[in-house]
């Protein structure tokens, strides 16, 4: 026991208030807080825990050794100290009177209603309901009891999984069957109907599940089937195997279809006499490991941020197999700059080749280059050198040839869509699945930041508009979902037409259900008219501005023009006007930067109240700000790749207060947990609510045994969203937070806008809709707050709108038409971010929101 075994002062430990578990489909979980992993819990590890919430806490030396491991663990993370920790006095909460709901039939499964978060109090798990009464204050055999119902199950079969669990510490027959007719009249336990929405939705999910398996089996067999074709009609005996690597069954690659459509199409179809371009374009370790078993092949590799260190895995597993096969990497994510070429070749000892650029002009002149000159023993890359657009290795040294010009027409590469090479992927049609179209290439703007395939500051070049709608028709047709690859979707007119078609796709085919792209940057005149269509047409859509920083001297530094700030106010309330939902993309830590810059960053979206998606600024290999003169100006030494942690303008310290802002900016503003608290302290002290959200952060995690549940929120919820036990107990700590530290009077006023905030709050135990009178009219009073900002007074809004006390009493209607509190429960927070705008319910006061898809994240725990 590393932490504590040499302390001989430490007599007992207590539990930390804000020590919490999950009640999971898996079982009992010790929640994962900050970086301190989640550790799933067996009968022992709850009895430790109850140990040390209960009065007299935990002696240490009375841990068992195979319990040590989870001691230290939480000693670690701060969930257990000495004594001074231990909880205070509180007052017992109200109790939930189980309701007798009669003997239960032998056929009727249960399930109990999880995630949900408990507290470990005075020896127990409590659960709480969404207002603070007390549902149930659990033993840990009884919680492991409950949990046996994780999923449906009779109470006979859910009485043999407990006894096998926990052995002879399992309840005995009558206690088993007291505790499951309590949970039942508490509603921790329920019966299992198909029919409800969520059990619904569970049912659905599994089916999903089963449906992904059978699709992706359905895919694999089509392109066997299409290999044993392509193999019958006849292959030249010394044709050389051409080979592109792909595992993602469900997404189509876009890149590699597009060269190899290149290459077949080359010359007339010349190379496909000396080469066998193998038609199988996804790959499973087995079928790829006899691959790579046979005869001297090329073996294409896509490199991407999400695919490189799969694809160097699988490149270093075919040298392996054959050191005469010839590897050949390409995409935005294979280095350009001369140093990281040479570093990257020395790393990579397996590569043979890399292209830079467009590979659908390089490679099938590399191939014709390497005709004859690979087969039996190793190749010969010599002819390479008079190929531009690539390096290569040649004995011990790296040759870099001269640089290609782009291509000039587009329509001059062959579809991979209409010319076949994608059918094979026809069965996995469905929900989850896609492909990353193109409609143009290019990007007019240099943003430092920036790598769109190489091809910053370039003309942007168009791809047939009938060429576009087939393509789109294809992937409609077959179920598929559909990715936009511009850079700038929304910059021309045709772009609304490109909207257009979709929506029409939409009504025909029924998909795609999605359409991801990436909007124009320096124009809004199309972005509204676009996302009103895919909105009509029930498309998952968001407004998303690419604003990456309002501050003008580090747009300077990264070469960035961007939109005018009037463009953006116009927009934003042209957007809310309308119930759009809108969102504007911000970087964080960008070179030029600064702690104070971020912060007005995000006060900017917060007084636009607008959905901000903030990401951390990472170095992409070919960009222009990992041009060697750029890193050495801007002190920049992440490598390729990394984050960007420190620069001349920031240090790493002051990055990781960035990280933490993040973080309780995505909690409290874009989640809303906290979001109208903080605007009605706002106008109180005319404080900025960025700086009361970072003035929290730091009280809270000064003294988290003070604020335990805001200590949840800030440690745990970010990993799983969930209330933090119960909505109720964060409001109070809330409310103490406001009066006792930020120094607001203790009001009707104050009690309006903490019951508007506890409303608008998801979570399972709630009946919706529902409609409640307030003591002042805050629907009102928040659509004041926003007209003010709206007219220009986005810093001095609080002496432009009355005082919220000063309002006669108003009424608030909540609804959950997303179901929100079924379906947004026990994810991560960054898996719902990028679908949804917005964690709180539908009110009047609520932001515009897109339909979270059914397949948007994975399962919760």
């Amino acid at each position: 026991m590393a932490v504590l075994e040499s302390d001989p002062a430490v007599a007992a430990l207590h539990a930390a208030p804000q020590l919490v578990v999950t009640l999971a489909a898996v079982g009992p979980v010790l929640p994962q807080y900050d970086d301190h992993p989640a550790r799933p819990l067996d009968l022992a590890g709850l009895r430790l825990l109850a140990g040390a919430s209960s009065e007299h806490g935990l002696v240490p030396t009375d841990v068992a050794h195979d319990q040590r491991g989870l001691l230290d663990h939480l000693v670690a993370a701060g969930l257990l100290g000495p004594a001074g920790a231990a909880r205070t006095a509180e007052p017992p909460l109200d109790p939930v009177v189980p309701a007798d709901r009669g003997p239960i039939p032998e056929s009727q499964e249960l399930v109990a209603p999880i995630p949900v978060l408990a507290r470990c109090r005075r020896g127990r798990f409590e659960v709480i309901s969404h207002e603070g009464q007390l549902r149930a204050a659990l033993g840990p055999e009884e919680l492991l009891a409950l949990l046996a119902f994780a999923r449906p199950r009779t109470v006979a079969a859910a009485a043999a999984v407990h006894r096998e669990q926990v052995g002879e510490a399992a309840l005995d027959d009558g206690a088993l069957d007291d505790l499951i007719q309590r949970l039942v009249g508490l509603e921790l336990l329920v019966p299992f109907d198909p029919d409800l929405p969520e059990h619904a939705r569970k049912s659905r999910e599994a089916q999903r599940f089963r449906d992904r398996l059978a699709r992706q089996a359905r895919v694999h067999q089509a392109f066997d089937r299409i290999e044993a074709e392509h193999d019958a009609a006849g292959v030249p005996t010394d044709a050389v195997r051409i080979i592109g690597y792909h595992t993602a069954w469900a997404g189509l690659p876009a890149s590699l279809g597009m060269i190899l459509a290149a290459a077949k199409a080359h010359d007339g179809g010349a190379l496909t006499t000396a080469y066998d371009f193998r038609p199988r374009l996804v790959w499973d370790a087995d079928r790829f490991a006899a691959a790579a078993s046979g005869p001297p092949a090329v073996f294409l590799f896509s490199n991407y941020i999400w695919s490189t260190t799969p694809n160097l895995t699988a490149s270093r597993q075919v040298k392996q197999a054959n050191p005469h096969h010839v590897t050949i990497h390409g995409g935005p994510n294979t280095p350009k700059y001369r140093g990281d070429v040479e570093d990257w070749f020395a790393a990579n000892p397996h590569v043979d080749i890399a292209v830079h650029g467009e590979g659908e002009a390089t490679f099938p002149e590399l191939l014709a280059a390497l005709r004859g000159h690979i087969g039996d023993g190793p190749p010969d890359l010599s002819p390479l050198e008079a190929v531009p657009g690539l390096s290569f290795r040649l004995g011990d040294r790296v040759i870099t040839t001269e640089g290609r010009d782009r291509i000039a027409d587009l329509d001059t590469i062959p579809s991979p869509v209409l010319t076949g090479l994608f059918d094979g992927f026809i069965p996995a049609g469905g929900d989850g699945s896609g492909l990353i179209l193109e409609t143009n290439r290019g990007c007019p703007y240099g943003c430092t930041f920036c790598d769109w395939g190489s091809a910053t500051l370039s003309r942007v070049r168009k791809f047939d508009l009938d060429r576009v709608f087939a393509e789109l028709e294809w992937c409609a047709k077959h179920h598929l979902g559909v990715g936009l690859a511009d850079a700038n979707f929304g910059i021309f007119e045709r772009d609304v037409a490109i909207a257009e078609k979709i929506a029409e796709l939409k009504a025909t085919y029924g998909y795609p259900k999605v359409v991801g792209n990436n909007y124009a940057k320096n124009t809004v005149k199309h972005l509204s008219r676009i996302i009103e269509i895919f909105t009509d047409a029930g498309i998952t859509a968001e407004g998303k501005m690419s604003m990456q920083t309002f501050d003008e001297g580090t747009l300077t530094t990264i070469r960035r023009k961007n939109i005018k700030v009037e463009k953006y106010h116009d927009l934003s309330v042209e957007f809310r006007r309308n119930a759009l939902p809108l969102a504007v993309e911000i970087m964080m830590g960008l070179p030029g930067a600064t702690p104070d810059s971020f912060r007005r960053d995000l006060q900017s979206c917060i007084d636009r109240d607008v959905r901000a998606g903030v990401y951390p600024t990472v170095l992409l290999p070919n960009s222009p700000m990992n041009d060697p003169e750029y890193r050495e100006a801007n002190g920049i030494t992440a490598r390729p790749g990394e984050e960007i942690r420190s620069t001349a303008s920031y240090t790493s310290e002051q990055y990781d207060t960035m990280v933490q802002l993040r973080f309780a900016f995505y909690l409290f503003e874009n989640f809303g947990i906290l979001r109208h608290v903080l605007r009605f302290a706002r106008a109180e002290t005319g404080t900025r609510e960025i700086d009361l959200y970072e003035q929290l952060i730091g009280d809270v995690r000064a003294d988290p045994d003070r604020w335990p549940m805001l200590a949840v929120t800030l440690r745990v919820l970010p990993h799983m969203m969930v209330p933090p036990v119960s909505w109720s107990l964060l409001v109070a700590e809330v409310r103490d937070y406001l009066t006792d530290v930020v120094g607001l009077a203790d009001d009707s006023a104050l009690a309006t806008v903490l019951r508007v905030q506890h409303l608008l709050l998801p979570t399972k135990d709630r009946a919706l809709p529902i409609t409640e009178e307030l003591a002042h009219d805050y629907v009102a009073w928040n659509d004041a707050v926003l007209t003010a900002r709206e007219g220009g007074h986005e810093a001095d809004w609080p002496d432009h709108v009355t005082p919220l006390r000063e309002l006669g009493p108003g009424s608030l209607t909540v609804e959950d038409p997303l179901d929100t509190c079924s379906r947004g429960m026990g994810f991560p927070a960054m898996s719902i971010l990028y679908y949804d705008s917005a964690w709180d319910l539908t009110s009047p006061v609520s932001r515009a929101r897109q339909q979270l898809p059914e397949d948007a994240v994975g399962a919760p725990v």
